[in-house]
């Protein structure tokens, strides 16, 4: 079972989840889907899957903010996980960090992205934000951030912050082997 679910359609407007703890759910503590949600000072942790995944599909583009302090650790699996379900025609999706997220002691990465070819996913660090991801278990050399797919569509701004701890730390590809991108290395999370 999810913890939060939002299903938004464009024409209903913007969605805000603030102060929310979702946890010890058999599922994600929070499923995002549809333009103009914003999370806001919100944990997310002890899922037995994913702290926050949101999902491309369909006909809207899915645009997420995080404000404040946001944090998903202790889950299951990835602590946020981002990508398509599979839908061809999606749209595309974008993130943007205006505060600060951390992604911690999660049993699988940090944060987790996959895409196909049709559709991009966009990660935006503003200026004086973070994204902190370390001390996560990861399906390959304990990665705290991952890209998944062959079509190098996800992209990490980082518009000038003083905490933007790692880029893309892995790409798996099942077709072909892909060269490892930059990466700086996470500080011991508190």
């Amino acid at each position: 079972m999810r913890g939060i679910f939002v299903y938004n359609r464009a024409s209903i407007g913007a969605v805000m989840i603030q102060g929310v703890k979702g946890s010890h759910n058999s599922e994600q503590g929070a499923y995002l889907h549809g333009p103009d949600i914003t999370v806001k000072d919100s944990i997310f942790s002890f899922n037995e899957l994913v702290g926050v995944g949101a999902i491309v599909g369909g006909e809207y583009e899915v645009k997420i903010q995080f404000e404040g302090k946001v944090s998903s650790h202790d889950n299951g699996s990835s602590g946020i996980a981002f990508g398509n379900n599979g839908d061809l025609g999606a749209q595309d999706m974008e993130v943007i960090v205006n505060g600060d997220v951390e992604t911690y002691m999660n049993g699988g990465v940090g944060l987790a992205t996959s895409t196909v070819p049709s559709n991009r996913v966009r990660l935006t660090i503003k200026e004086k934000s973070s994204f902190t991801s370390c001390q996560n278990s990861g399906p390959v050399d304990a990665a705290d951030i991952t890209s998944q797919g062959p079509y190098g569509v996800v992209s990490f701004i980082d518009e000038g912050t003083e905490g933007y701890v790692c880029d893309v730390v892995e790409i798996r590809d099942e077709v072909q082997a892909l060269p490892e991108p930059n990466c700086v290395a996470c500080p011991v999370c508190s």
